[in-house]
């Protein structure tokens, strides 16, 4: 196995995110405050709220919920996490083996880059080009993913650009992951914040082997609440 390879740009956030003046980097909109939350809810009031141990793949009612955001999903399809970086990690968890390859959509937020390394997995990247509006090359997609590709990684909206794919760009992640039964995670946490106000379309449902990760944190603006989920295809 490899040696441990630190999340580097998390370990730096850590340090010095929040002892500066100004953030002019911040991935997520200005967050709500509590009594904001409450207020847009119609529930003023959580005095009575308990604070025990719940489910541990999320509520009934929060699963429900989710499950609503794709179609013809349900709640047995979903598990809830500690933020949509949990959900992102259990799905690679469970979907690769050491000697195993993975291909990335790049650039991107580089924390499956960095888990794929740790659990002994060869990454390839699917480069985004900027002279194109950042979208993948249907060529490259189709070399970069090979009978040992196990999961190919898409961030949709993409983190850093803010691009969102194409109907080619798409066509060709999904053409060339469904020729190898290859799974597609697809991190659409920043689904919902787009500047044209319509709302980019899921992956799930477009193949049958896509687990979708979102959260509450970005497009929400509630990202002290912790909330996150995977969703997959019914078994």
């Amino acid at each position: 196995m490899p040696s441990f390879q630190p999340f580097a740009m998390e370990r730096w956030q850590s340090t010095y995110e929040n002892r500066v003046a100004y953030n002019l980097s911040e991935s997520g909109v200005h967050p709500l405050s509590l009594r904001e939350l409450l207020e847009l809810s119609g529930s003023g009031d959580i005095a009575d709220t308990l604070l025990g141990y719940g489910q541990s793949n999320g509520s009934d009612e929060l699963r429900a919920h989710i499950a609503a955001l794709y179609p013809h999903c349900s709640d047995e399809c979903v598990v809830a996490a500690n933020g949509s970086a949990e959900a992102n990690f259990i799905a690679i968890w469970e979907l690769v083996q050491p000697g195993d390859e993975i291909a990335i959509v790049v650039p991107t937020y580089m924390q499956t880059y960095g888990l794929a390394q740790n659990f002994g997995v060869q990454v390839r990247e699917i480069w985004l080009h900027e002279a194109a509006g950042w979208q993948p090359d249907p060529a490259e997609v189709a070399a970069a993913i090979n009978e040992r590709t196990r999961v190919v990684v898409v961030t949709n909206p993409n983190n850093p650009t803010g691009a969102i794919l194409r109907p080619a760009g798409r066509k060709a992640i999904i053409e060339a992951a469904r020729r190898v039964g290859a799974w597609i995670l697809a991190d659409e946490v920043y689904s919902g914040a787009e500047l044209n106000g319509i709302e980019t379309p899921s992956f799930f449902g477009e193949y049958e082997r896509v687990v979708a990760t979102g959260s509450l944190s970005k497009a929400y603006g509630l990202p002290g609440l912790r909330i996150g989920w995977a969703s997959r295809p019914a078994s």
